[in-house]
């Protein structure tokens, strides 16, 4: 099976020049992570403080245990203030079981992330709706 991947966010961030470019790495490894298949490499932008920090864990790995997910990350505004961050995406997931003849699930919703600047580092202390990337 052939894992494919939408990433619309090099259309949308140069809308707002002066954001840092660590920031747009983070949603870019974020869709990428989604695409392969990484529940891993998904989480690892997540802070593990995050109230719920397991429970989100639980449900991106039963995501993408369960299914085939591509994605696309459309980012719509920003607000950076020294060591934060507010994010809104336009995000879309289309998710395809696993199961042979399983049913395809498309979401799209806009996403808001707050990220903070730790050891240099951007991190995900908050997201909503979480609920955005529960398994069908």
């Amino acid at each position: 099976m052939q894992r494919r991947g939408l990433l619309g966010l090099a259309f949308a961030w140069p809308l707002y020049a002066g954001a840092p470019e660590e920031i747009e790495d983070v949603f870019a490894a974020l869709a990428t992570a989604l695409s392969g298949g990484d529940p891993y490499d998904f989480m690892a932008p997540f802070d593990r403080s995050m109230p719920a920090y397991e429970q989100f864990r639980a449900g991106i790995t039963a995501l993408l245990e369960q299914n085939e997910v591509l994605t696309s990350i459309d980012l719509l505004s920003r607000k950076v203030q020294a060591d934060e961050a507010t994010v809104e995406a336009d995000w879309l997931l289309q998710i395809r079981s696993r199961q042979p003849a399983g049913p395809v699930t498309r979401r799209n919703e806009k996403v808001t992330c707050r990220l903070v600047r730790r050891r240099g580092k951007w991190k995900i202390v908050d997201l909503s709706p979480r609920a955005f990337f529960a398994p069908p």
